[in-house]
C-alpha cells in the first residue's frame, strides 16, 4: 500500500473531515464522515499520530465516539459539496501522504485566543503574532493563567521554558513574574525566534534563545521550569533530570496530558510511563492538576 492507494481510499463517496486536536500531548485528529449532500458529519473516532522528523511514523485509531458530537455541515459550493464550517479556509493536513482535507481549526492552542479580551498586553501581542503566522500550538489560556500564577510565586532567580513558539506561554510567565526575576526560553525554529524576540523587544528581563531545548540547561538552575517543547519524556523524547535543571525547591511544569480517572494512568491501552515518571519520581513532590475538562498539567517540586 502506497500514498496513491491511501489517497484513493480517502477519496470515496463519503467525505472524511479531520478536526485537529491533542491526545495526551500528541498530535491527533477527531474523525467525522459525511455523505455528499448530507447535513451532518458523524464521529468515527480519533487518529493519534506519532511524528518522527518530518514524517508520520505511526497512526493509532481509537473508535470510542462517545465524547464526540455530530457536527453540522455548511453547503456553500452546491448540494454535492458540503463541508464543516471553517474559521480559516485552508487545509491543515500536511502529511507525507499529500492528501488534502478541509478541516475545522481546532479550539485548542492558538485558536482558543480568538475573541478573548482583557488579556495581559504581552499575551495579546504574542497571541496576535501566532494567529497571524498560523502557528497553532500555543499554550492554552487556562494553562497560561496557571503559568502566570506560578511565576508570581518566584521572588528571585530564573524562570525557564522549552519551546517558545511565538511566545504565548512565555508572555504569561512574564506577565506574572516579579521585578528582578529573569526569564529564558529556547526555540529551535529560527523564524519563530525572530517573531518572539519582536514580542519581547521592550522587556529586558526576557531572553529568547535559538537552539535545541537541551541547551537551555546552561541558563539554569531554575526556580520554575515550563517544559513545553522538549524534556517532557513523552514518546521517544528524553525527560530532564530534576537535579541537573532545578534549584532545591524549584518547580517543573509539564502540560498537555489527558485527564484520567483511574490508576495507573493509561495511554494507548498501556500504563502512561511519561506521566508515571513525573508522579512517582523519588526526588519530586508531584501532582496532576486539571486545568480544563480535557487537559491536565503536572506540577512537581524538586526536593533535593
Amino acid at each position: 500500500m502506497g500514498h496513491e492507494a491511501i489517497e484513493a481510499f480517502l477519496r470515496t463517496s463519503r467525505q472524511l473531515e479531520l478536526v485537529p486536536t491533542r491526545a495526551n500531548g500528541q498530535l491527533a485528529f477527531a474523525c467525522y464522515l459525511s455523505r455528499p449532500g448530507g447535513s451532518t458529519a458523524y464521529s468515527t473516532g480519533v487518529l493519534v499520530l506519532v511524528i518522527s522528523g518530518d514524517r508520520i511514523s505511526s497512526i493509532t485509531r481509537f473508535l470510542d465516539t462517545e465524547q464526540q458530537r455530530p457536527l453540522p455541515l455548511q453547503c456553500d459550493r452546491g448540494p454535492s459539496r458540503c463541508r464543516i464550517p471553517l474559521r480559516q479556509g485552508q487545509p491543515l493536513c500536511r502529511s507525507p501522504f499529500a492528501v488534502r482535507h478541509t478541516v475545522l481549526m481546532s479550539r485548542y492552542g492558538t485558536d482558543a485566543y480568538r475573541g478573548l479580551v482583557d488579556l495581559p498586553p504581552l499575551v495579546e501581542a504574542a497571541a496576535k503574532a501566532a494567529l497571524e503566522t498560523g502557528f497553532e500550538l500555543s499554550s492554552l489560556p487556562s494553562q497560561g493563567r496557571l503559568l502566570q500564577l506560578l511565576a508570581g510565586g518566584i521572588d528571585a532567580g530564573v524562570i525557564g521554558e522549552t519551546g517558545t513558539g511565538c511566545g504565548v506561554g512565555l508572555a504569561w510567565l512574564a506577565s506574572g513574574a516579579r521585578e528582578g526575576v529573569r526569564l529564558v526560553s529556547i526555540e529551535r525554529d529560527e523564524k519563530l525566534v525572530d517573531l518572539a524576540r519582536l514580542v519581547f523587544a521592550g522587556v529586558p528581563a526576557v531572553t529568547v534563545l535559538h537552539g535545541d531545548w537541551r541547551e537551555l540547561r546552561g541558563a539554569g538552575p531554575f526556580e520554575l521550569l515550563a517544559l513545553d517543547g522538549g524534556g517532557q519524556g513523552k514518546a521517544d523524547e528524553p525527560a530532564i533530570e530534576p537535579e541537573e535543571w532545578l534549584r532545591p525547591g524549584g518547580m517543573v511544569v509539564v502540560d498537555d496530558f489527558t485527564p484520567g480517572a483511574g490508576w495507573p494512568p493509561v495511554y494507548n491501552g498501556r500504563p502512561d510511563l511519561a506521566r508515571l515518571r513525573w508522579l512517582q519520581h523519588p526526588r519530586l513532590l508531584a501532582t496532576e492538576v486539571r486545568i480544563q475538562p480535557d487537559s491536565s498539567t503536572i506540577l512537581a517540586t524538586f526536593t533535593s
